[in-house]
Order: structure tokens, then sequence, then C-alpha cells
């Protein structure tokens, strides 16, 4: 019997411009599986598995995992964020 359960995973970063601080997140749906599968990563990463894959993060070369990550989704919404801001300075 196996038990899969179905998570998400959050990440927030933030960076302060003007005095305004700007926040981004990143999020990952997936689901949690019951044994290790994988040695990269840290953490969860062995146990967790993005939708629409089927391999779980620890399993990922780096490259490939930041570009699906909550970590990944963030940082790039951030640059994209802090971009536009910079724009209008």
């Amino acid at each position: 019997h196996t038990v899969i359960l179905s998570s998400h995973i959050l990440s927030e970063v933030s960076e302060v411009c003007d005095s305004v601080i700007i926040i981004a997140r990143g999020r990952v749906e997936g689901h949690v599986i019951p044994e290790i599968r994988g040695e990269a990563g840290f953490g969860y990463d062995p146990l967790f598995i993005p939708e629409g894959h089927t391999r779980t993060f620890g399993e990922f070369p780096p490259e490939e995992k930041n570009s699906i990550s909550h970590r990944g989704n963030a940082l790039r919404k951030l640059k994209e964020l802090l971009d536009e801001k910079l724009a209008g300075c």
C-alpha cells in the first residue's frame, strides 16, 4: 500500500528598493512519496515529486531542478519585479 500526499512548496524572497519592499513568491505543486529517491539536493528533495514529473527533486541535476523549483521561480519573479522597478528609477 503506497500513500501519496499532495503538496506544494512555497518560497518568498524580498528586496528593498527606494524604501519599497518587493516580495516575490515561487510555488511548485507536487506530491510527497514515502521512500527516498535520489541523492541530490537536501531536506525533502528526495521525497518530493513535482507535478508533471516522475522523478524527485533529489533525482534532478541542479540546473534542471532550479528551472522548476519554488526557489528558482521566486528568484526569477524577483528579478522581473526589480527590473521593472529599476526601469522606473
